[in-house]
């Protein structure tokens, strides 16, 4: 693994785990096995890695998500998707996972929810345009797209945060219970 690969992958573990305000880049570059220069060759600051970090994981995650959330007539086909996106986010990456959802926690003057906050929005607008190409055929929900993408990113995270912390969400019944609840409040 090259050096880079490897700050990132360290500064990943130990940003999730203690939070990226608790985390100097002296324990990175102790834990990555390289020198603070090094660091600072990469990524400048460690504002940078961080941003850096965020690119890195996540825009995988987000082309999926956009993939998912293209509407094609079949509501709960989509939301399903969309859900699966995330739960697949929480399993092949957990540590990615917890660090963007602490992240966009934090206050919003803090450095680390500064550098969530494009990536949460970015995640708001997919789903706002989801539910904009949902009202097109379902007129009861017009004017109302940008609750309706709220409200669901909420239940997403909650669900994806009871899965991850291993309280019995796991299975596919929970997650289509989920969607259907979800979409008698928006057709109701």
């Amino acid at each position: 693994m090259e050096n880079k690969e490897r700050i990132l992958e360290t500064a990943l573990k130990l940003f999730s785990l203690q939070s990226y305000e608790a985390v100097g880049i002296q324990q990175v570059a102790v834990k990555a096995e390289v020198s603070k220069p090094t660091i600072y060759h990469y990524f400048e600051s460690k504002r940078g890695l961080l941003d850096k970090l965020m690119a890195y994981y996540g825009t995988p995650y987000f082309k999926a998500l956009e993939e998912a959330a293209r509407y094609k007539g079949d509501v709960k086909g989509t939301l399903t998707q969309v859900a699966r996106i995330q739960l697949e986010l929480a399993q092949k990456n957990e540590a990615y996972y917890r660090l963007y959802k602490s992240m966009s926690a934090m206050a919003a003057q803090s450095e680390s929810h500064q550098a969530a906050r494009p990536y949460v929005e970015r995640e708001y607008r997919i789903l706002e345009h989801l539910f904009q190409a949902i009202a097109a055929d379902h007129g009861n929900i017009r004017g109302r797209y940008r609750v309706y993408a709220a409200t669901f990113m909420g239940t997403l995270a909650v669900l994806v945060d009871l899965y991850a912390n291993k309280i019995d969400y796991k299975d596919e019944d929970v997650h289509f219970r989920v969607i259907h609840s979800f979409m008698h409040g928006i057709f109701s």
